[in-house]
């Protein structure tokens, strides 16, 4: 059975796909959403985020319009309040800094027996397993 959607309360370019997607409202409940449909399929995210997009960049149908948010406008600076330029400090020549010594790490010994943390842990697993099959663990 076909998808019968509701009415187109306004259109949007889609970023994604770039057709010219519709915009429909959703009825349920008390929370009326939008949702688009275009080439991407049906995008039906309900965050205030993507909701404040879509109002703000959609192109009502007539009857709509109050659906559509306005576009924020950029703030502009103040042409009545003077412009104060900041005045940074001059920056203070570096001092070199002495980093302390980093001693060597010591090698081992030949014939010593240092074991890595992994070598260890294989090894202790193996005898584990080795008394629990003979029943001695």
């Amino acid at each position: 059975m076909p998808v019968e959607n509701r009415p187109v309360v306004g259109t949007l370019n889609c970023d994604e796909c770039g057709e010219t997607a519709s915009l429909h409202q959703t009825a349920r409940g008390k929370r009326r959403l939008l949702y688009r449909r275009c080439g991407c399929g049906c995008d039906q995210r309900t965050g205030e985020a993507i909701q404040k997009h879509w109002r703000q960049n959609m192109t009502p149908r007539p009857g709509f319009e109050h659906l559509a948010e306005p576009k924020p406008e950029p703030e502009q600076p103040n042409k009545t309040a003077p412009v104060l330029e900041s005045v940074e400090p001059k920056p203070e020549p570096k001092q070199p800094t002495q980093q302390p010594k980093q001693e060597p790490k010591p090698e081992p010994e030949k014939g010593s027996m240092a074991v890595p943390f992994w070598a260890s842990v294989l090894i202790g697993t193996a005898v584990f397993i080795a008394k629990t099959a003979r029943g001695g663990a």
